[in-house]
């Protein structure tokens, strides 16, 4: 569809990525709830700090489906050495935010760099697809729907 149908190809980014977003956000709402009562009950007391991290955690799900659905995309044509690069920078956010945060807030800072560095990857996802794929149309119409079973 990269090649050939790009209307196609368009509309299977769109539906793949309200999707994503959708179901990441239900599984955020699912950890939110149930991170609380069950990380206690199911490991005790000496796990509640664990609680804090899996609840900043959690913003992490719907934040890596939409990257993944929204990268994607970059394995298409000629754009996996752009994803890679990318990946790349952002392994090296990564690493320096967790060199910075993990002295000061120990474990909740390892959490904190991990969601930074989620949406940071999502981003450079998002800007290179508007740029390189498919312009403007990149970040308009997720709530497309599939239509007679076909997308």
């Amino acid at each position: 569809w990269a090649n050939h149908d790009r209307a196609k190809f368009l509309q299977v980014y769109r539906v793949g990525n309200g999707s994503m977003l959708v179901i990441g956000g239900v599984a955020t709402g699912v950890l939110l709830l149930l991170v609380p009562l069950l990380i206690p009950m199911l490991f005790g007391a000496a796990y509640q700090q664990a609680v804090s991290l899996l609840m900043v955690l959690a913003f992490c799900a719907p934040v890596r489906f939409l990257a993944t659905s929204v990268g994607a995309t970059l394995v298409t044509q000629d754009h996996m050495r752009r994803k890679i690069r990318y990946m790349g920078i952002v392994a090296l956010v990564n690493l320096t935010l967790n060199l910075l945060l993990i002295p000061l807030f120990a474990a909740m800072g390892a959490a904190v760099a991990t969601l930074i560095s989620e949406i940071t990857l999502l981003a450079i996802y998002l800007l290179a697809v508007r740029q390189h794929v498919f312009g403007a149309d990149a970040w308009r119409g997720w709530a497309v729907t599939f239509r007679n079973g076909n997308v």
